[in-house]
């Protein structure tokens, strides 16, 4: 994908992370501690309990959003490192973000995209807790290190709603969870779930 080119520099001495995107981290922190807590607390059977055939058990559903976190990561690092900058969301990516909200908060399940797709892996709970930690860091610092002008840029690029600003970002990551958590409680509350 090609931009124009937008002068803006990266001045980590000047920035000040915005009060939105500090509540919106801490959010995203008390989820994620609220899972971890919860995932200590299972025994191997539950983690690895399949309500049906071709559903995700608990450890695919954290591997799913910890990948997700990952990549998004990822490309926020690559677009912010980049000689050009991409233009701010425009219309149509405002547009299918607001259905992409609807969508997640449907009762509905989505086909991941391959690069997020946890079927038929077999994660390590230890390690996935870890690296969300780790990652959850690194999307910090970005914050932390970044002009907030380049922030409003589309730093993200989701499959579905196109380029996201940082704080459209955080958002969906935050919907994105509690998306999961949702799955989880399904999980969780099966007749058939270890006792």
């Amino acid at each position: 994908m090609t931009y124009e080119t937008v002068t803006l520099k990266s001045n980590p001495a000047n920035v000040v992370m915005s009060e939105d995107h500090k509540a919106r981290l801490n959010e995203l922190e008390t989820l994620r501690t609220e899972i971890v807590s919860k995932y200590d607390g299972y025994t191997a059977d539950q983690l690895t309990f399949k309500p049906e055939p071709g559903y995700w058990n608990l450890l695919q559903v954290l591997d799913h959003i910890v990948t997700s976190e990952k990549m998004s990561a990822i490309y926020i690092k690559r677009q912010l490192n980049g000689k050009k900058y991409p233009p701010p969301p425009g219309l149509k990516s405002r547009f299918r973000y607001s259905l992409l909200k609807v969508a997640l908060k449907l009762p509905f399940r989505y086909k991941a995209p391959s690069i997020v797709d946890s079927t038929g892996k077999t994660p390590d709970l230890h390690i996935l807790q870890e690296s969300w930690k780790t990652i959850r860091g690194e999307i910090q610092t970005i914050i932390e290190t970044t002009d907030e002008e380049l922030l409003n840029l589309g730093v993200y690029e989701h499959p579905r709603a196109g380029l996201l600003n940082m704080e459209q970002a955080l958002d969906f990551l935050d919907m994105h969870i509690r998306h999961h958590k949702k799955q989880m409680e399904r999980i969780t509350g099966h007749e058939n779930f270890p006792g």
